[in-house]
Protein backbone atom coordinates (compact mmCIF):
# COMPACT_ATOMS: atom_id res chain seq x y z
CA UNK A 1 0.00 0.00 0.00
CA UNK A 2 1.13 3.30 -1.02
CA UNK A 3 0.96 6.19 1.29
CA UNK A 4 -0.73 8.87 0.61
CA UNK A 5 1.77 11.94 1.34
CA UNK A 6 4.62 9.96 -0.58
CA UNK A 7 5.48 10.42 -4.32
CA UNK A 8 5.59 8.18 -6.58
CA UNK A 9 7.16 7.59 -10.04
CA UNK A 10 5.09 5.56 -12.58
CA UNK A 11 7.14 2.60 -11.59
CA UNK A 12 5.88 2.41 -8.24
CA UNK A 13 9.24 3.92 -6.49
CA UNK A 14 9.34 6.28 -4.50
CA UNK A 15 10.18 9.98 -5.68
CA UNK A 16 13.15 11.18 -4.96
CA UNK A 17 15.66 14.26 -6.10
CA UNK A 18 18.60 12.17 -4.95
CA UNK A 19 17.62 8.57 -6.54
CA UNK A 20 17.36 7.95 -10.28
CA UNK A 21 13.73 7.67 -11.24
CA UNK A 22 14.43 3.61 -12.26
CA UNK A 23 15.54 3.09 -8.70
CA UNK A 24 14.15 2.85 -5.05
CA UNK A 25 14.58 4.98 -2.96
CA UNK A 26 17.33 4.41 -0.58
CA UNK A 27 17.52 7.93 1.55
CA UNK A 28 16.55 6.99 5.15
CA UNK A 29 14.39 10.28 4.95
CA UNK A 30 11.35 8.77 2.98
CA UNK A 31 10.42 7.06 6.38
CA UNK A 32 10.30 10.87 8.50
CA UNK A 33 6.97 11.59 9.57
CA UNK A 34 4.88 13.69 7.65
CA UNK A 35 1.77 13.50 8.85
CA UNK A 36 0.45 12.36 12.32
CA UNK A 37 -2.18 10.57 11.36
CA UNK A 38 1.11 8.38 10.20
CA UNK A 39 1.40 7.10 13.67
CA UNK A 40 -1.89 6.12 13.83
CA UNK A 41 -1.27 3.92 11.13
CA UNK A 42 1.97 2.58 12.44
CA UNK A 43 -0.09 1.75 15.99
CA UNK A 44 -2.26 -0.08 14.03
CA UNK A 45 0.15 -1.85 12.05
CA UNK A 46 2.41 -2.60 15.31
CA UNK A 47 -0.33 -3.54 17.81
CA UNK A 48 -0.79 -0.67 20.72
CA UNK A 49 1.17 -3.00 23.06
CA UNK A 50 4.47 -2.46 20.82
CA UNK A 51 3.59 0.88 18.95
CA UNK A 52 3.54 1.97 23.05
CA UNK A 53 6.56 -0.05 24.15
CA UNK A 54 8.73 0.88 21.05
CA UNK A 55 8.17 5.08 21.30
CA UNK A 56 9.02 4.74 24.88
CA UNK A 57 12.31 3.21 24.22
CA UNK A 58 13.14 5.76 21.23
CA UNK A 59 11.99 8.36 23.56
CA UNK A 60 14.13 7.01 26.50
CA UNK A 61 17.14 6.72 24.32
CA UNK A 62 16.93 10.44 22.65
CA UNK A 63 16.32 11.87 26.51
CA UNK A 64 19.90 9.76 27.30
CA UNK A 65 21.53 11.65 24.94
CA UNK A 66 24.18 13.93 26.34
CA UNK A 67 24.55 17.58 24.14
CA UNK A 68 26.75 17.57 21.62
CA UNK A 69 26.59 14.22 20.66
CA UNK A 70 25.51 11.97 17.77
CA UNK A 71 23.31 8.93 17.91
CA UNK A 72 23.81 6.47 15.01
CA UNK A 73 20.83 4.73 15.34
CA UNK A 74 20.81 1.71 12.32
CA UNK A 75 23.09 -0.69 14.56
CA UNK A 76 20.29 -0.53 16.82
CA UNK A 77 17.00 0.28 14.75
CA UNK A 78 17.47 -1.68 11.40
CA UNK A 79 15.29 -4.13 9.10
CA UNK A 80 11.03 -3.35 10.44
CA UNK A 81 12.44 -1.34 13.21
CA UNK A 82 14.07 1.28 10.61
CA UNK A 83 10.71 3.03 9.71
CA UNK A 84 8.67 3.02 13.27
CA UNK A 85 12.76 4.56 14.95
CA UNK A 86 12.31 7.47 12.26
CA UNK A 87 8.86 8.45 12.61
CA UNK A 88 8.73 8.41 16.91
CA UNK A 89 12.21 10.27 16.05
CA UNK A 90 11.08 12.81 14.26
CA UNK A 91 7.62 13.22 16.64
CA UNK A 92 10.38 13.37 19.34
CA UNK A 93 12.17 16.10 17.71
CA UNK A 94 9.19 18.15 16.73
CA UNK A 95 8.65 18.79 20.81
CA UNK A 96 12.92 19.27 21.55
CA UNK A 97 14.57 21.63 19.43
CA UNK A 98 17.81 20.63 19.98
CA UNK A 99 17.59 17.88 18.03
CA UNK A 100 17.94 16.85 14.74
CA UNK A 101 18.82 14.38 11.85
CA UNK A 102 21.35 14.46 9.41
CA UNK A 103 20.13 15.86 5.91
CA UNK A 104 20.24 12.45 5.22
CA UNK A 105 18.66 11.01 8.43
CA UNK A 106 21.49 8.73 9.13
CA UNK A 107 22.11 9.70 12.86
CA UNK A 108 20.74 11.99 14.87
CA UNK A 109 22.54 15.06 16.76
CA UNK A 110 21.73 16.92 20.18
CA UNK A 111 23.33 19.93 20.40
Amino acid sequence: MKAENQNYHSNGFIACSGCPFWQPCTHLSKYRLEDFAELDTLKTELGETEFYRLAREVYDRLDAMSHNTLFHYQKQYNGNRLAPFIKFACRYIIDHPDYEFADDYSYIVRN
